[in-house]
């Protein structure tokens, strides 16, 4: 017999119960999953790879009602999934093709997803109330299948999340800048933190996401130049790093991170003309007369006359 056609809800899913990787919630998202398929009879066979479409030529009836099914399955993770998600399994051709995209993304983050996932196991608080405790409690439980679902974290994995830790509180962009690199690992962002110490004192934390963004410099080729050695934006993950410099970068870890673009094309233009003022008035100078003057080709020239000296007093009679 032709198996009878099902149909899935997503409405009891909120925003909040959605996949999102940086929610760490595949544990309980996979488990309602699994449990809404089962009320559907026969829907969790969709989610495996040993349930394959039968033959068109030999079963056409039971062929189509395999698609149709496989669709609705396909369209309910789609729309239980983040907005974030969706492409990377939009190439999907079957049910059990997304689930196991998902599967991989979820739990192989690799080396940097698992620090990220011990950072965030460490840093989780319960507060004084009781009552407020069931939401860190199940991120303590997802994160700690995150952490190991990579295997088992290695020495190094330990201290690069140490030292994440201790430099959040009073670094945040500076680790932004860090954890926005690609390829970090501890002995990169060891170099950061030395380059870091190395720079004089400056104000702010621009200086702070500045060598964040170049931690990795030491071993990537030095940054590209416009026609005129004009310096283009260092921020590792930057889409577009030809059109600015770093102060003025919106990527994670940039001067204006997570500013709007026009924001920081106006502070750029504010900048621009701000120094060509002050580099006009470089060359003013002031003597100990305080008659102001400037030098050309070696040549000091007054500007204003030196003040007239004071009459010289009458002799006494």
């Amino acid at each position: 017999p032709v198996p009878k056609p099902f149909s899935l809800l997503s409405n009891g899913w909120s925003d909040a119960d959605k996949l999102a990787l940086e929610r760490y919630n595949w544990i309980p998202w996979s488990q309602k999953v699994k449990n809404q398929l089962g009320m559907a009879s026969g829907a969790w066979r969709f989610l495996e790879r040993d349930n394959p479409c039968p033959s068109f030529q030999v079963y056409p009836a039971h062929h189509r009602a395999w698609i149709d099914a496989d669709m609705v399955v396909r369209s309910f993770l789609s729309e239980i999934c983040a907005t974030t998600e969706r492409p990377y399994f939009e190439h999907c051709s079957s049910a059990a093709e997304i689930w196991e995209t998902l599967l991989t993304r979820h739990t192989c983050r690799g080396p940097m997803g698992q620090i990220e996932a011990l950072r965030s196991f460490l840093s989780v608080e319960l507060s004084a109330d009781p009552k407020s405790w069931a939401v860190p409690l199940t991120a303590l439980r997802d994160l700690n299948s995150a952490i190991w679902a990579s295997g088992t974290p290695d020495p190094d994995s330990f201290h690069l999340t140490g030292l994440l830790i201790a430099l959040s509180r009073h670094n945040d962009v500076f680790v932004r800048g860090l954890i926005a690199q690609p390829d970090l690992t501890l002995a990169s962002a060891l170099r950061s933190v030395a380059a870091l110490m190395a720079q004089p004192p400056a104000t702010g934390t621009g200086g702070f996401a500045f060598a964040a963004s170049s931690a990795g410099a030491n071993s990537r080729p030095p940054p590209r130049k416009f026609a005129g050695r004009k310096e283009i934006c260092s921020t590792p993950v930057c889409p577009k790093p030809d059109t600015h410099t770093w102060p003025y970068c919106t990527a994670p870890g940039g001067g204006m991170a997570g500013r709007p673009v026009i924001e920081a094309q106006t502070k750029a233009r504010e900048d621009r003309q701000a120094q060509q003022t002050a580099n006009a008035n470089r060359h003013i100078k002031h003597n100990a007369a305080g008659a102001a003057y400037t030098t050309l080709a070696g040549v000091d020239y007054l500007l204003t006359p030196v003040p007239a000296p004071a009459p010289p007093t009458a002799p006494a009679s």
